[in-house]
């Protein structure tokens, strides 16, 4: 397939101009629904909620469509609304509204916009972009590593003052933290030791939404314990992530439970309860987005049906967002190299 250089005429801070489809499944519709002020919300409204993870992942899909205008309008807007107006010196917030930032960091953000600039900077050959990653892995570094005896050095969601701290595997992409160790050997450590505390985690080979850790290296589990629609992330990052890597043997384990309920009868559970070791429901669209990449044979041709048929909405937000990284992959638009970085197909 052939890509096309632009993916829209893009105005800065203002709406889409134009819906050229290029070659990304669903972007131009996605972008018409969810983009309005520079920025990626559910709605494109000036009062929506913006969330940091959602401007990350749409660094990506610029950078896959070859969109550097794209890119650095989001860039400008994630640096604007969520982190006080510098991404090289600040974690971004979790969200925004109004102007009015959340009192969390959103540690998953940073890594996956650390990541997409090292890419920008060579896809688009702009050395600033290096300049900056190098400076949000340096405050991750800082401000989100834990020192635990059991566990070791590794990188967290979030760390109280007794260091009590959590790990959200959606936090963690494979193929960023390939393309970040490549980069930083210290981070490589612990990043690998955010992946131990995932495995620790995993009760009955299912992936939490996030996981709850003690001072002591403990694993607490409690009642709202889940694994639901953020841990589909995980799975699905993990599955377009290049297989030639250690930590790929590692996490594939965590994987099996779902394949085997997505074989039994072409559902996954819509939850598991790591309290009560229940399956709940059964998955949306999302889930059959987050499964494709490693489906076989009959199951992947019956995913990939229902996907490439399924009208979504403005309401499909974060179902839509996930089908733009798994049609992608398995369109063959682009792949990810075992140091993480996008091959474009051009």
């Amino acid at each position: 397939m052939k890509f096309k250089k632009t993916l829209l005429s893009l105005i800065l801070c203002t709406c889409v101009a134009g819906a050229n489809a290029g070659n990304l499944y669903g972007y131009d519709k996605y972008l018409t629904y969810h983009y309005g002020q520079g920025r990626i919300t559910e709605n494109a409204k000036a009062d929506d909620t913006i969330y940091a993870k959602y401007q990350a992942y749409n660094l990506f899909f610029a950078i896959v469509d070859s969109n550097k205008e794209l890119f650095a309008t989001l860039l400008h807007n994630l640096e604007s609304n969520l982190c006080l107006g510098s991404v090289d010196l600040y974690i971004p917030n979790k969200s925004s509204t109004l102007g009015k930032t959340s009192d969390s960091l959103d540690v998953g953000a940073a890594l996956f916009t650390a990541y997409t600039l090292l890419e920008a900077s060579e896809q688009f050959s702009v050395p600033e972009y290096k300049e900056k990653a190098e400076k949000i892995i340096k405050c991750i570094k800082t401000r989100f590593t834990v020192n635990n005896e059991v566990l070791g050095e590794l990188i967290v969601s979030s760390v109280d003052k007794n260091q009590n701290f959590t790990v959200k595997p959606s936090d963690f992409p494979l193929f960023v933290v390939q393309r970040l160790s490549a980069h930083d050997a210290d981070l490589k450590k612990a990043l690998h030791n955010s992946y131990v505390a995932i495995v620790k985690g995993a009760g009955d080979g299912f992936v939490a939404d996030e996981l709850q850790f003690n001072a002591d290296g403990n694993l607490v589990i409690k009642k709202n314990t889940i694994g639901a629609a953020d841990a589909l992330k995980f799975y699905l990052f993990l599955n377009i992530s290049s297989k030639a890597d250690a930590n790929f043997r590692l996490l594939k384990p965590l994987y099996d439970n779902m394949e085997k309920s997505i074989n039994k009868d072409l559902k996954a559970p819509l939850e598991y309860n790591f309290f009560d070791r229940v399956e709940k429901g059964e998955g949306t669209i999302a889930y059959s987005a987050a499964l494709l990449p490693d489906a076989k044979g009959k199951i992947k041709d019956y995913l990939r049906t229902e996907l490439n048929s399924y009208v979504f909405k403005q309401k499909d937000f974060y179902a839509h967002t996930l089908a733009l990284f798994s049609l992608g992959y398995d369109k063959h638009l682009f792949s990810l190299a075992p140091n993480g970085k996008i091959i474009l197909n051009k």
